[in-house]
């Protein structure tokens, strides 16, 4: 009992030296990027310099993209109108796709999806600004989206651009909105302009390849562009390595069975082998931690490695006042057709209405079974959930090999940020199976942890 009252002591020391002094942004660096690129019929005419307009545009986008990093806090997808059926064709309106999801920058991806695009259809400009804004809506975050649109001329399929513009401005998150409007006619300039004007945002007349180099050159800064720093202090609040003889006192099991949960060697190890539902409080072992949040802003956050099995099993990490109530970090493992995947959510329950988000964060291919499919999983797993007034953020982390140092650094990712008016509740850590099936699965628990954030 001393040796662990002195780990946790020099825990909050250290904690206390690094977080105490601790710098974060004011307001989120992290940018989700969703370029929109034109690949319509006029992008196969030729510049003044004699050149295709839409190689000359491939060339500008892949050396731009380029620039941006592959590790950090700028995540890009590409979206593209025009490219696959011919103008005149049935549904040449609605040829838009979301070639590239938005995700860690990709570079290869992009640059190599970028140049496969063949100029055929029409300027579907409207419905694309519609479906771009739809797409980082869904990723629910807290993290600043920014959306590029390049195009050669004005809308030929009878939207309202300007309109469609308009709604970035009404979607309850803020967009940085630019138009690069490349080698438009002196006619079309005013109207893709206003485009711009119509979502608040800016416009980037390219005239010529240089221009367009100059214009690409904007949207990078920008994209990389952080915010100013201020200080913000972290106290650990409670700290459990489970490195004892057994569960502390601070924890209550709910649906106990001793045959599937274990305290040893530094860990705490949860098996799932029975299929439960928070939301019925059938959860086997559920850990319920009898210590009171802090006041104000705080941060929870579980360590764990995972050995998955069945691919039935779902994570719950987060706050919950009962059955009806609750907001929480969620790990669910699955197979799809010969896939093992792992998305993780944030999940809200409000007088039992579900709200939630999710990420895929792992999908691996095998022939054989889920144990397969899941052996190169990374391990450990970090699930965190952060109050800041009324919002909630899930975030997850892996340990992530530095290309330069190659030193494995923890990588914190969000999933997304829900709003909650009257969470109330208490620490829930558990682990079970969705479904009755064969087998089992197990995590070890490293250590659980609360910051007070301050």
């Amino acid at each position: 009992m001393f040796r662990k009252l002195t780990l946790q002591c020099l825990f909050f020391v250290a904690v206390a030296v690094a977080l105490g002094s601790q710098t974060v942004q004011a307001a989120s660096p992290d940018s989700d990027v969703l370029f929109i690129f034109d690949a319509s019929a006029s992008m196969s005419r030729k510049t003044l310099k004699g050149k295709r307009k839409i190689d000359v545009a491939k060339a500008a986008f892949v050396r731009m993209v380029n620039k941006l990093p592959e590790s950090g806090n700028v995540r890009v997808g590409l979206m593209a109108y025009g490219h696959r059926i011919a103008a005149g064709r049935p549904q040449c309106c609605r040829d838009i796709e979301l070639v590239v999801p938005v995700n860690a920058t990709n570079r290869e991806l992009l640059s190599a999806k970028v140049r496969n695009f063949r100029p055929r259809g029409k300027t579907p400009i409207a419905r694309s600004l519609l479906l771009a804004g739809a797409t980082l809506r869904q990723l629910q975050t807290d993290r600043q989206k920014v959306i590029v649109l390049l195009t050669d001329g004005i809308e030929t399929c009878g939207g309202d651009p300007r309109q469609a513009a308009a709604t970035l401005r009404k979607l309850g998150m803020k967009v940085d909105f630019y138009v690069i409007g490349f080698d438009l006619a002196a006619r079309q300039v005013k109207s893709i302009k206003a485009i711009a004007e119509a979502g608040g945002g800016t416009f980037l007349n390219a005239k010529d390849s240089d221009k367009l180099e100059k214009a690409f050159e904007v949207v990078e800064k920008a994209i990389q562009k952080k915010p100013a720093k201020t200080k913000r202090r972290a106290t650990a609040y409670f700290f459990d390595d489970f490195n004892g003889e057994g569960l502390a006192d601070h924890w209550k099991v709910e649906n106990r069975d001793d045959d599937a949960h274990i305290v040893e060697n530094g860990s705490l190890t949860l098996v799932a082998n029975t299929p439960g539902s928070l939301e019925k409080g059938t959860v086997t072992n559920l850990m319920r931690l009898h210590k009171p949040l802090p006041a104000g802003d705080w941060t929870m956050t579980v360590q764990l490695r995972a050995r998955i099995q069945t691919a039935k099993e779902t994570i719950v990490f987060g706050l919950q006042r009962d059955k009806r109530n609750c907001v929480l970090a969620t790990a669910n493992f699955d197979t799809y057709i010969y896939n093992g995947v792992c998305d993780v959510g944030a999940t809200k329950m409000a007088s039992g209405k579900k709200s939630e988000l999710r990420q895929r964060v792992y999908n691996k291919h095998s022939y054989v079974n889920s144990v397969e499919r899941f052996k190169s999983f990374p391990q450990p797993m970090l699930l965190r959930l952060q109050k800041r007034g009324r919002g909630y953020t899930v975030f997850y982390g892996f340990e992530v090999e530095d290309k330069k140092t190659k030193k494995k650094q923890l990588q914190w990712t969000s999933v997304g940020k829900l709003t909650s008016l009257r969470a109330k509740g208490q620490l829930v850590l558990g682990f079970h199976q969705r479904e009755k099936v064969a087998g089992e699965s197990s995590i070890n628990v490293d250590w659980v942890r609360i910051d007070r954030n301050e």
